[in-house]
């Protein structure tokens, strides 16, 4: 539901942003006011809708993980932190009352046992009540305290973050300049506005990221090997958005590794036939052991006299 939601929202800011670019190239509206609505279109709202819509993007892959780790931490329970402390205020009155009785009427003789039973039984009733909903609360602050972990998605949580704060920006600028709205808007000059700018430059790279993708899910639709390139366009893609990728991609990354690997594999036993046959120097092939090594592959001339 929530990525529907999300989706459909997308797609409203997507249509807004295509109805400011095509009153903005509308020539037949002309004269002041038409043309400080245009200008204040492209340069303040549109850089808002964006923002907007990578902040949607971010958090719309984020929220679904709430509820999973809300039953881990918290449990099934539907928990209201108010509700728990008027619970918990209430057992420990109760408590402190029927405690008050136990001990008035422990010292008295004419208090039978099983009085002093009972009382003692539904103490520790009520005790055990209070310490599970003491529990609960304290779970459940735990979960509060750390609900924003979800969010720490892709690139982390300083993206969501960043984006929040110039969203914040923009929008009390353009309330601002709304409420005084005189029947032109304040000029705003492309590239002046801090926050427009720092969203505009994070929208080129999450276009050149959503196309680099694209462009390697097209290849993969095609059957074509993926490049080094390609690999680096996944792995920007994952960093951005955290999403688990899809099992085609996940096959040709598996296919790329087998290929590279069984690539190096050839390589080093040429080199090493190369070698022996005393087609390079020792201080070549001890070049290409030392690089081999500075990359994880712990391999030297010792294996040549193997």
């Amino acid at each position: 539901m929530t990525t529907r939601v999300g989706e459909a929202r997308i797609a409203s800011y997507d249509q807004a942003i295509s109805a400011l670019s095509a009153f903005d190239n509308a020539g037949d509206l002309q004269g002041a006011a038409y043309d400080s609505g245009k200008q204040y279109g492209m340069n303040v709202i549109t850089p808002l809708l964006k923002g907007a819509i990578m902040y949607s993007e971010l958090v719309s892959e984020a929220v679904p993980g709430l509820p999973s780790k809300y039953r881990s931490e918290v449990g099934d329970d539907d928990l209201d932190s108010e509700v728990l402390e008027s619970e918990i205020r209430s057992l420990e009155s109760s408590l402190h009352s029927i405690r008050g009785m136990y001990n008035a009427m422990v010292g008295d003789e004419s208090t039978s046992a099983s009085t002093l039973s009972s009382l003692s039984n539904r103490m520790d009733d009520l005790l055990k009540q209070r310490n599970e909903k003491i529990d609960k609360l304290r779970k459940l602050n735990m979960f509060a305290g750390s609900s924003n972990d979800v969010f720490s998605v892709g690139e982390g949580s300083s993206l969501v973050d960043n984006l929040a704060q110039n969203l914040q920006t923009g929008l009390s600028q353009i309330q601002t300049e709304f409420a005084s709205f005189s029947g032109t808007f304040p000029k705003h000059p492309v590239n002046t506005l801090g926050w427009a700018q720092n969203i505009e430059g994070e929208w080129e790279n999450k276009v050149k990221i959503d196309g680099d993708y694209k462009k390697v899910l097209e290849k993969i639709k095609d059957g074509k090997e993926l490049t080094e390139d390609d690999v680096k366009a996944i792995e920007a893609y994952r960093k951005r958005y955290g999403r688990n990728l899809p099992d085609s991609v996940n096959n040709a990354l598996k296919n790329y590794v087998e290929k590279e690997t069984n690539d190096l594999v050839k390589m080093i036993s040429d080199t090493l036939e190369a070698y022996k046959r005393g087609e390079i120097s020792e201080e070549a092939i001890n070049d290409v052991f030392n690089f081999l090594q500075q990359n994880g592959i712990n391999i030297s001339s010792d294996d040549t006299k193997k």
